[in-house]
């Protein structure tokens, strides 16, 4: 009898699960990240120039190359070349302008530094190995989960004739994790690749880095949507499959309106959160993002309303990076 009242409160457990799933979809859309610096609407054609440090140079130069290819295939700059010799004097405003002349450019950009540190030890290396987690400890925050065997440090100035000096700097600090090499880091450590078989991912990692820094680019936002649990929410979910998501969004609202239920409100008002981060309207998606959380709080739903707080500061974030998308399309009409 026991293991028959055990058997039916397990199958209760897996149906409340999957009812609860159930309420929801995934919806994915497009958002578009702004560059990090304002382009000139002067600059059409750009020169990739190496003055990294003389061990890395050739690295460098790799990049350099890499990068070209990237932006190219982009077709966002009328002409991309590359210097192949590497730079070893501070550029000055002469330097620049003679330059630029002479590669008949509008602008330069320059992988001015370059620094990579490795965690592990290479094959064949005779040197006694570090234990992971100091070596880990001392590259990154442990809390953050980053699994890290290699850390990346690039800076690029962009010089512009006539302009300040750099006109702009870009910095990309990234790494490369060794969760597709073991399961755990102590395991890693013996199937890590050696230096000379990390460089072309190195090579790889920052060129696409740099172009993310150089160009607007679109990243693919995906967020879980409340289609069940009332029968309003189903008929919007047939306005969503259907992309008209501002008939979805009506529905939603006389949902918030006239509900008395937490969870339902709740439920309303996550979607209009998701709706207006879709239409680019973020201090609204804020507004439904705190209304969603206090009655997800109230229904008992702390993860749901730990989602939505979280949503907050990342929103925030987006406001100032529409403000400078604005800018980098001024720019470009001037």
């Amino acid at each position: 009898m026991k293991k028959k009242l055990l058997s039916i409160v397990g199958m209760i457990v897996c149906l409340l699960g999957v009812m609860s799933c159930a309420t929801q979809t995934y919806v994915t859309y497009d958002s578009k990240v702004p560059a990090a610096w304002v382009r000139p609407a002067t600059v059409a054609s750009i020169a990739l120039i190496n003055e990294t440090q003389y061990s890395l140079s050739n690295v460098g130069a790799d990049i350099n190359h890499v990068l070209a290819e990237q932006l190219v295939e982009d077709k966002d700059f009328l002409v991309v070349t590359v210097l192949d010799s590497l730079i070893e004097n501070d550029m000055q405003a002469d330097d620049i302008k003679t330059l630029a002349k002479s590669l008949k450019v509008d602008c330069l950009i320059s992988l001015d530094s370059l620094q990579l540190t490795f965690t592990g030890r290479n094959k064949g290396d005779k040197v006694p190995l570090i234990t992971w987690q100091d070596v880990l400890t001392s590259l990154l925050d442990i809390d953050s989960g980053v699994q890290s065997y290699a850390q990346l440090f690039a800076v690029m100035n962009v010089y512009v004739p006539g302009k300040p000096i750099p006109y702009a700097q870009i910095l990309i600090n990234d790494h490369l994790d060794w969760a597709a090499y073991a399961e755990t880091e102590h395991e890693a450590v013996d199937y890590l690749p050696s230096t000379e078989e990390k460089i072309p991912e190195i090579i790889d990692c920052v060129a696409f880095n740099l172009k993310r820094k150089l160009l607007p680019y679109w990243e693919t936002v995906n967020r879980p949507l409340y289609v069940h649990g009332n029968s309003t929410l189903e008929r919007a979910k047939h306005y969503v499959d259907d992309n008209q998501w501002d008939q979805a969004a009506v529905l939603w609202r006389e949902i918030y309106k006239n509900e008395d239920a937490y969870r339902i409100k709740a439920l309303a008002a996550h979607n209009l959160f998701v709706y207006y981060e879709k239409i680019s309207n973020p201090d609204k998606a804020i507004e439904w993002c705190r209304k969603g959380a206090v009655y997800f709080e109230r229904a008992g739903s702390s993860s749901a309303t730990g989602f939505l707080l979280k949503q907050i500061p990342e929103l925030e974030k987006k406001k100032e990076e529409l403000k400078r998308l604005d800018q980098q399309a001024a720019a470009e009409l001037n």
